[in-house]
């Protein structure tokens, strides 16, 4: 079957990947992930909190990489360069060298048939001469996305190359590929920086099914993407093999952009519900001004004797003690509970809160001499111990108190381990324990252990609403 692809890219760009010239592209690589703050955009599972970009000058390196010849190519791979570098070279550096070798042939007119050049525009033109690509689609005809295409099918096909550079340089030129959409897709959805504190809730609320959550971080997300897309069991196996059917080809670029598309408008629209509805913690309780005129959680004793107070006496009015925007916010973080079960709970807390107060009996403990089993029984001693035992192991634990957030996602953290020690932990642990396994009917371990931490995360999050 004839491809008008492979072609006319063969006669027009006949690529040669020499072992020099493959390494030369992954070093490309790693300096353009590190040049400004790119790296910590690749590396967080956020989005639009940290600046990422492509630039002109980013896919001018490209092709011109290809446009050396393999005697600069091996000096620029002996060279040794000094400076701020990843792996022995920067990216100032690597492109000083690119572009130094391209004026040299220029000035002196080296035959084409001696050197390849190629740039951008070169490409634009090869690419209206193909019938089967067009130029309406702009994904599917950019010029850095179809040749990124073309040196991938060369990597792979490259006789020169051992598997583990193959590999990797094959990796390289789809991550390059990847960080183009991905900085394309975040820019145009933030053009300003996204709300840190609300983008922490969005991400805590997530589930498992997202890569983002799986994998960490999203330069992790797009070298699973690359690793899939040349899988030889993958959907584009047969593609990379033959590379004879025009369709098949394009739908390798249509395919890895879609699904990364995919994943940030799920990851935005979460985060503009979560902005909209108010559910983020860093704006749900009331924050205080330090001396310095910073926006704080005020977690001082007198705040938190205040917070204990408002918290208790919510827990004594049904209508009080259920906060919408608190109840889906805490249920989002557990998959193993429903946000109606939670809710069931709270409310038979406050009526078991008001049926104690009523016997006097709000700060009541229960202490069985023969096994040491010590637990709080009454409804303001609970609400007391969480809120102090939980902000006392957060600051222990150097977390920012300036960040709800941060408060909120270390006290899910200690009270789902299993491996924390501390007596005050426990206690409160134990004696949410109880309450849970008295006031529900679920037997299921998972869902009885999910609701002990719900329940104090919720109680924890009410706090936020008082401490000034």
């Amino acid at each position: 079957m004839t491809s008008f692809i492979k072609d006319t890219l063969s006669k027009e760009v006949p690529l040669d990947i020499t072992p020099a010239l493959a390494t030369a592209l992954i070093k490309l690589v790693r300096s353009y992930e590190t040049f400004g703050t790119n790296i910590d955009a690749f590396t967080s599972p956020l989005l639009g909190v940290t600046t990422c970009v492509f630039r002109n000058v980013d896919r001018d390196a490209f092709f011109d990489l290809f446009s050396l010849d393999g005697d600069n190519i091996k000096r620029f791979m002996d060279a040794k360069v000094s400076g701020n570098k990843v792996f022995g070279i920067s990216s100032n550096e690597l492109l000083a060298t690119l572009k130094t070798d391209l004026m040299t042939k220029r000035v002196n007119h080296i035959s084409p048939n001696d050197v390849m050049c190629i740039s951008n525009t070169d490409m634009r033109k090869i690419i209206h001469q193909i019938p089967s690509i067009n130029e309406s689609f702009q994904v599917l005809s950019d010029p850095f996305n179809v040749f990124s295409i073309w040196v991938t099918y060369n990597i792979l096909h490259a006789k020169q190359l051992d598997d583990k550079i193959r590999y990797r340089a094959a990796i390289s030129t789809l991550l390059l590929l990847q960080y183009k959409f991905f900085t394309s897709l975040v820019n145009y959805r933030f053009k300003y920086k996204a709300n840190e504190a609300t983008m922490s809730a969005t991400y805590e609320q997530l589930s498992n099914k997202y890569y983002i959550k799986v994998y960490g971080n999203w330069k992790a997300v797009m070298e699973y993407q690359a690793s899939s897309a040349i899988s030889p069991n993958g959907i584009h196996a047969v593609t990379w093999e033959k590379f004879d059917k025009d369709e098949k080809i394009l739908y390798i670029i249509t395919d890895i952009q879609t699904r990364l598309r995919s994943m940030i408008n799920i990851y935005c629209d979460e985060y503009y519900r979560v902005k909209a509805e108010g559910d983020t913690i860093g704006n749900y309780g009331t924050m205080g001004t330090d001396s310095e005129g910073e926006l704080k959680v005020m977690a001082n004793e007198s705040g938190i004797d205040m917070a204990i107070s408002g918290v208790y006496q919510d827990c004594m009015t049904v209508s009080r003690m259920i906060d919408y925007k608190a109840l889906r916010l805490v249920s989002v973080l557990f998959s193993a509970i429903r946000t109606d079960q939670l809710k069931q709970l709270l409310i038979a807390f406050s009526e078991e809160c008001v049926k104690m107060a009523k016997a006097g009996e709000e700060d009541k403990t229960y202490f069985d001499k023969e096994t040491g089993e010590h637990l709080l029984i009454g409804g303001h001693i609970l609400v007391m111990s969480i809120i102090q035992q939980s902000y006392r192991y957060c600051r222990n634990s150097g977390v920012n108190m300036s960040i709800p957030s941060a408060i909120i996602k270390c006290t899910k953290d200690v009270y789902t381990s299993s491996r924390i020690s501390d007596p005050g932990i426990n206690l409160v642990r134990n004696s949410v324990m109880h309450y849970v396994t008295t006031l529900q009917k679920s037997t299921r371990e998972s869902t009885i252990s999910a609701l002990k931490a719900a329940f104090i995360l919720y109680i924890v999050l009410l706090s936020l609403k008082y401490i000034h």
